[in-house]
């Protein structure tokens, strides 16, 4: 309203007359009676300025205001400086009402943020005024005590969570700050405020850090070594402004510990006209500065620290097992590690990727009480996802560690370091506690749902016990170190006697361990001298599901919308659309081609009687002993099936087609026992395709090379168009301008998935089912296959400078054949006791059959004949 009054009372003078706005901050120590309030001014641009940012690619720009106190300026003889100025950033977006009128958005914004870009929390003191935080300032002293080295007589200190933000509203040309990490590590050396007391930051429009700068957190209890080298002498970080992140971090160990910025600021109560092209949202135009590590590590066993080798020499072409050289130098203190609450794991800050480091375990061996590891380099471990592709550590005396590495990249620019250890252990039963002995001694307690570390050591076998303590029973000792699934027998601890069993399946682990040992549900079901946790037989006696499902007829149309019509034209002896003027042109493909609103239809498949049954019932009682309750059943049949080709010009309309004299598919699945088992028992399979009472009667498969290419295009452009949704999200956003919606896609970011809850509850990573198949068959039956190729020269290429090409140029682009009822009669397939995931059976049944095609070769070409 302010805007169209002033406009309205303007008329002809508009880009003549100023509008200034005021601006008065309302901060807490306004309330006192020493401090004065703040003021500041602001000159909107004119309305022809305004225009044309409105019309500019960024449709933004930004503004410093200085605000001072109110009594400034009456007696400019008098004035004394005791109260400091506060400086505000305002961006301005603008945008156009009815193509012509400025419609302008005043955000107020800090000068700068700070952002902690670390994984750990951080306490940032500045003696500057007017700087905010989303947590209150947690001390202000006035007495003439500090940490850094001067007296101050205020400083102001703010705790930082991970991303979170300290926004800067001082004046001047510089800030000062420092900081120190907040929480107490819970292992490794301990670190005080920032190394070299202050650090000074450049503030203003035209002042930037043109470098990284490296910065350490001094350990406050240093050894007395008088060859200690001077990196290791604390946790390094890096304070950069935001974009030299996203350009990627350039860590040189040669940075100095001295920031480099642009020189002769400007002073100005309102700085220069500043616009962002890059910028989307008004708060990428506030200046970010962030506090951040190039590498930190996640341990995920929970019993290791990290220490920086001591050694001067860079490093070239050395590897893990090379540097037995390094042992007897003298160990720096170990790094700080901490509890993070978003990892809920041990983190330690690292140094920078070319920095040799040591892996500490503590132990009674040795005469430090810590075990070391091979020195090795951040970028020495590559990059992966964990389990088996992670990297072994060794120890320094070359045998090999329980502990692997893996890294991968955060969204914030840095390397994470992840520890693991060769093997857990997680508890999957539903209700009992699981007590786990090893033959080495260690013993684990673990609740539902919960996982531990399991170790072996020189790589020997690892070979363990279950024991329910409530149930008083336990298996016999197996082994578990080998990928596999195994049956164990739980026995009673006091008579020996079985009463139920459990399944171990040893798996490829993921991101916590290199293999996961699950332990299974216990079942006592079915189990001689099984006492506990019977169910009675009358829950079960009527039990009895099924679902069934028939459809008379099911037709599945293929329509073609992106044609170019003219083309079209031109292949048919029809016009798909008299008035070509109505067309909607909906998107401009790739291709050049032309989205239309005619449906042309390109193919159709039919299914008559198609019925799918599925049913499960219980048994008290079952005939076999040591049996399942539960059968299941699953059943579907198809009488018959055709498949068109709907092309106008084709000579083969009828593609695929089986004959009415048998069903086209009989399929039936018959398993014992519960179907989201680890192990699920399949009594049978069996498969029949068009074959009644023994008899196989053909299947019709006639087709054509322009048939196959028409329908490879399709696909082709289906997966270019969903490739654009895929991993993306929609956004409406309403335009004031334009008076509608704008729709964008927007890529939606990948989270990583973290195997452990906040609860603790852990994940393990899913496997394959397994099924154990008693007895598998497939039905002979009988293809006639027709096929005519014409190639088309616009899908092949000439081949060239190789032997033979004269002869491939003729077989893929000159060639031309007819295949007529080439008859393929293949065998049926039977197999039985066949183990292993779903497609192992599938993969069996398919190289089964291919051997067949391999010796009907001669079939087919008898029936080619040659153009």
């Amino acid at each position: 309203d302010i805007l169209h009054n002033f406009y309205a009372d303007a008329s002809g003078y508009i880009n003549e007359r100023v509008l200034i706005l005021q601006i008065s901050p309302v901060l807490d120590e306004t309330k006192s009676e020493n401090t004065e309030s703040l003021c500041g001014s602001f000159c909107v641009p004119p309305m022809n300025e305004l225009v044309a940012l409105a019309t500019s690619e960024s449709q933004m720009s930004s503004y410093e205001v200085f605000c001072y106190p109110s009594s400034r300026g009456q007696d400019k003889n008098t004035i004394v400086q005791q109260q400091n100025p506060m400086v505000a950033q305002i961006t301005l977006k603008v945008s156009l009402v009815q193509d012509c009128y400025p419609f302008v958005e005043f955000f107020l914004q800090p000068r700068a943020v700070i952002e902690n870009k670390m994984p750990v929390s951080l306490c940032v003191c500045t003696p500057m005024p007017y700087t905010f935080s989303s947590s209150l300032s947690l001390m202000k002293s006035n007495d003439g005590h500090n940490d850094f080295g001067s007296n101050l007589s205020k400083r102001s200190i703010h705790e930082l969570e991970p991303s979170d933000k300290l926004e800067i509203f001082t004046a001047g040309n510089s800030i000062a700050i420092s900081a120190k990490c907040a929480d107490n590590p819970i292992g490794g050396g301990v670190t005080g405020w920032l190394d070299g007391e202050w650090l000074d930051l450049p503030l203003g429009r035209s002042r930037r850090l043109l470098e990284p700068i490296r910065c350490v957190f001094p350990f406050t209890v240093r050894r007395s070594d008088p060859t200690s080298l001077n990196r290791t002498g604390g946790s390094e970080f890096f304070v950069m402004e935001s974009q030299q992140a996203m350009a990627g971090l350039n860590m040189d160990p040669e940075i100095k510990n001295s920031s480099k910025a642009t020189q002769n600021p400007r002073d100005d109560s309102q700085s220069a006209l500043y616009t962002s092209d890059s910028a989307e949202r008004p708060q990428e135009l506030v200046r970010s500065i962030w506090l951040t590590v190039t590498n930190f590590a996640v341990d995920h066993t929970g019993d290791i620290l990290f220490e920086q080798a001591r050694y001067n020499a860079h490093r070239t072409n050395a590897r893990l097992q090379n540097n037995k050289m390094l042992a007897s130098k003298l160990h720096s203190v170990p790094f700080s590690a901490f509890s993070s609450k978003y990892h809920r794991r041990r983190i330690t800050l690292l140094p920078n990727s070319t920095v040799p480091i040591h892996l500490v375990q503590l132990t009674m061996d040795g005469a430090d009480g810590m075990r070391r590891s091979l020195p090795f380099c951040i970028e020495d471990i590559p990059l992966c996802d964990g389990g088996v592709e992670s990297t072994s550590i060794q120890w320094q005396d070359d045998r090999p560690s329980e502990y692997f590495a893996y890294r991968k990249l955060s969204s914030n620019y840095q390397s994470e370091i992840h520890i693991i250890p060769e093997f857990v252990i997680f508890n999957g039963c539903t209700k009992n506690n699981i007590l786990i002995r090893s033959h080495q001694g260690e013993q684990v307690m673990l609740e539902s749902g919960k996982m531990a570390p399991i170790h072996r050591q020189h790589q020997q076998s690892l070979i363990i016990t279950i024991e329910l303590i409530d149930l008083d029973a336990a298996t016999t000792p197996i082994r578990v170190d080998l990928l596999g699934l195994k049956v164990c027998v739980l026995n009673s601890m006091s008579t020996g006697a079985p009463i139920g069993y459990t399944v171990i399946q040893t798996m490829n682990g993921a991101q916590d361990s290199r293999f996961v040992v699950k332990v299974g549900s216990i079942n006592n079901g079915g189990v001689a001298g099984a006492q506990r946790g019977n169910i009675s037989g009358g829950l079960f006696s009527n039990d009895f599901f099924r679902v069934r499902c028939s459809l008379s007829q099911l037709e599945i149309t293929l329509n073609d919308t992106q044609l170019d019509t003219v083309k079209w034209k031109e292949n048919t002896s029809h016009t798909l659309l008299e008035d070509s003027s109505n067309h909607n042109q909906l998107m401009q493909p790739s291709d050049e081609s032309k989205f239309n609103d005619t449906q042309v239809r390109a193919a159709q498949l039919c299914f008559h009687q198609v019925t799918i049954d599925f049913q499960r019932i219980f048994k008290d009682k079952p005939k076999i002993p040591n049996s399942f309750h539960e059968k299941s059943q699953f059943a579907m049949a198809i009488y018959h099936i055709r498949a068109t080709d709907s092309y106008p010009e084709t000579k083969s309309p009828v593609v695929f087609e089986s004959s009415p004299q048998a069903n086209f598919l009989d399929l039936r699945i018959q398993t014992r026992g519960p179907l989201d088992a680890d192990l699920v028992k399949v009594d049978l399979f069996d498969l029949k395709l068009a074959n009644s009472n023994g008899v196989s009667h053909p299947i019709v498969l006639d087709t054509s090379e322009d048939f196959i290419w028409r329908m490879f295009d399709i696909v082709d452009r289906v997966r270019k168009s969903t490739a654009k949704l895929a991993g993306g999200d929609i956004k409406l956003d309403w335009d004031e301008g334009k008076d509608s919606f704008t729709l964008d896609i927007m890529e939606v970011p990948k989270r990583g998935h973290d195997d452990l809850d906040e609860d603790g509850t852990y994940h393990p990573p899913r496997s394959d089912r397994l099924y154990d198949v008693k007895s598998a068959s497939v039905s002979p039956f009988k293809v006639l296959v027709s096929f005519k190729r014409q190639p088309q020269l616009s899908r092949y290429q000439l081949a060239t400078k190789f032997q033979g090409a004269t002869l491939m140029n003729y077989i893929t682009i000159n060639l031309k054949f007819t295949v007529d009822d080439a008859e393929l009669l293949l065998s049926g397939y039977h197999g039985n006791n066949i183990k292993g995931p779903s497609d192992g059976l599938l993969e069996i049944i398919k190289t089964y059959y291919l051997d067949q095609l391999k010796k009907k070769i001669l079939t087919l070409v008898m029936a080619t004949r040659l153009k």
